[in-house]
């Protein structure tokens, strides 16, 4: 067996090599069969980031063979060695999600999308798969093929490879806010609150998993912008200080709650309440502050780090507050992980911008901002901000625990972090102050807030889009298939 130099000057045995050791002790060719032996060949060798060797020890682990049978396991080794185009990987990924094992949801199309790039790379039984597919449900190819062009496309392709979620397919904001603008009665507006107890919360199979058109937060944002430029008339013209509260509340809470609201009436399994998402925003705020104070006093990144610690920091702080006062048993799906995110996130968002605020009236922040230019600045971002960076954040794990009982190991899971990061990365970038190169520092910070605020959303609709998904493969199951081989 060939060996090559490590940095350290040892010799490094060769991952090929390994390769094909391990393939004679799995198969019994001229040794005794041993898959204990060939396990750790094709671990030694996937430690190199062969995806061969990858593709080789989910496969072991899939089966049990020379290691206790554990999918979740496969699910991870299938998924590294599928992401560098191996197309055993990809026909295995595929098949996994056919049937739910091992994956954070049992999906139709992401199988789809694998068992696709496995057809593609000359996989023998990918194409087999497939018409098994399109024959039960010859409606799907081509939605999956309907999915954005353009910069946008460009920039959901990226998502999709850095996070693994779908690119948004049949997608279309006019049509996600067509219900917006149409009259409504006062009787339909309380209707869509009255969700989430026992006797409304509607049958799981009976539930539509199609996009919601969210409407109801239009009214409130209406509502909120005049009663907010009431109380800026009524101070303007009777310059009484006693106005100033009122002022800064519905400032900093107007258009957080209205996004709220929007992403409440998106949880199309009406199974949360209006009570739980207010103890959410009264409690979750709170403490989510509190664990971000804590943090920062702990470890003193903001010493080291200046502006920019507020992302792993604050995000992590809302993320455990959300930990603590939801309960995922009871509300598992992806959605639900999604608005309890969200609630958390109005808060500390609102919470923050009235600080802000305050801190302007009195004078401190320093560089002559005004309390209404603070409040118009803040709420204007709000939506872009930490509503939709903990609504990802949350979303994301609830998606990888998919009903499993919590434990904080997950939160080391690539499958959660490689979402759960983007959030942070944002976060940092919006506090970084960043420049682009031949631009002016308003100009620049224009479209630096920008992107933020387009990949944060792109990637958020990617993450209900997948929840829908995953409500729709539980109402209609799956094709079952043979294990892998």
């Amino acid at each position: 067996m060939s060996d090559k130099k490590s940095t350290d000057g040892h010799a490094e045995p060769d991952a090929a090599a390994l390769l094909a050791e391990g393939v004679r002790y799995y198969q019994g060719e001229g040794v005794a069969r041993d898959y204990q032996a060939a396990f750790e060949k094709f671990s030694l060798a996937a430690q190199s980031g062969n995806p061969a060797a990858q593709c080789w020890v989910g496969l072991c682990h899939y089966r049990g063979e020379g290691t206790p049978k554990d999918a979740r396991a496969a699910y991870e080794w299938f998924s590294r060695s599928a992401e560098q185009g191996h197309a055993n990987a990809q026909y295995y990924l595929g098949c996994l999600y056919l049937r739910g094992d091992g994956v954070p949801a049992k999906d139709l199309e992401h199988a789809v999308v694998y068992l696709k790039k496995a057809e593609q790379a000359g996989h023998p039984e990918a194409r087999k798969e497939l018409d098994k597919i399109w024959s039960a449900r010859g409606s799907l190819q081509p939605d999956l093929d309907d999915h954005a062009g353009g910069f946008f496309g460009k920039v959901g392709d990226k998502l999709s490879q850095m996070t693994g979620l779908q690119p948004l397919v049949g997608f279309n904001l006019r049509d996600l806010f067509s219900e917006v603008f149409r009259k409504r009665k006062a009787e339909e507006v309380e209707e869509q609150f009255a969700v989430g107890t026992r006797l409304t919360t509607p049958d799981f199979n009976s539930v539509q998993a199609n996009w919601p058109k969210p409407w109801v937060f239009g009214p409130i944002l209406l509502l909120s912008a005049a009663v907010y430029f009431g109380f800026s008339y009524a101070f303007d013209r009777f310059q009484n200080w006693n106005l100033i509260p009122g002022w800064l509340f519905i400032g900093s809470f107007g258009v957080p709650m209205a996004t709220l609201i929007m992403i409440f009436e998106m949880n199309i399994l009406k199974n949360i309440s209006a009570y739980l998402v207010a103890k959410l925003l009264l409690a979750g705020g709170l403490l989510s502050i509190v664990f971000s104070l804590l943090l920062f006093q702990e470890t003193n990144l903001d010493k080291a780090w200046g502006d920019i610690a507020a992302g792993p920091i604050e995000e992590t702080g809302k993320l455990l507050a959300v930990l603590i006062l939801a309960r995922p048993s009871r509300y598992p799906w992806t959605i639900n992980g999604i608005l309890l995110g969200a609630a958390i996130g109005t808060a500390f968002s609102a919470f923050e911008s009235a600080g802000y605020a305050f801190r302007a009236l009195e004078g401190m922040l320093g560089n002559n901002a005004t309390m209404e230019g603070v409040m118009m600045q803040r709420a204007f971002f709000a939506p872009f901000g930490h509503i939709c960076w903990t609504a990802i954040t949350a979303g994301a794990f609830w998606r990888l625990l998919a009903g499993r009982k919590f434990s904080f190991n997950y939160l080391g899971d690539w499958t959660f972090l490689r979402i759960a990061l983007v959030p942070v990365v944002l976060h940092m970038l919006w506090n970084s102050g960043l420049t682009l190169p031949l631009l002016d520092y308003n100009l620049s910070h224009v479209i630096l807030e920008g992107v933020i605020c387009i990949v944060g959303w792109m990637l958020l609709f990617m993450l209900i889009q997948d929840g829908i998904r995953q409500i729709k493969t539980a109402q209609g199951g799956s094709p079952t298939l043979p294990a892998p081989h």
